[in-house]
C-alpha cells in the first residue's frame, strides 16, 4: 500500500536547467471521488487514481489546469478512474492508494 499525501511544506525536484516550483503553504484542499485537489496560493495540484496501478498528477502554476492530454497515459486509461477514500489530519491531506 502507498499513500498519496500532500504535506503542508513540499517542494518539487528540479534540475538546474528547469524552472523550480515550490509548494510551501497549502491554502485549501478538497477530496474528489477519485483523488484530491490541493490549492497552494496560485498553484493547483490534482492527484487522481486512474486505475489501481496508475496515479495521475497535474500541476497548474497559475491555477488553471491544462488540457486533459497525456503522452504517458493512453486515452482509454486517462478517461477512467477508481474511487478512493480521503485521508486528512492537521499536517496532511491525501488518500490511501493500493496500486500494484
Amino acid at each position: 500500500m502507498a499513500v498519496a499525501l500532500i504535506s503542508a511544506h513540499a517542494q518539487t525536484a528540479s534540475s538546474s536547467s528547469s524552472p523550480r516550483l515550490a509548494i510551501e503553504t497549502v491554502t485549501g484542499s478538497h477530496s474528489l471521488h477519485d483523488g484530491i485537489e490541493v490549492q497552494a496560493g496560485a498553484v493547483k495540484l490534482r492527484i487522481t487514481a486512474l486505475r489501481d496501478d496508475i496515479l495521475r498528477v497535474s500541476v497548474a502554476p497559475g491555477g488553471a489546469l491544462p488540457e486533459d492530454a497525456s503522452w504517458a497515459v493512453l486515452p482509454a486509461s486517462r478517461n477512467k478512474s477508481i474511487d478512493v477514500q480521503p485521508s486528512e489530519d492537521a499536517a496532511s491531506v491525501g488518500f490511501p492508494y493500493y496500486g500494484t
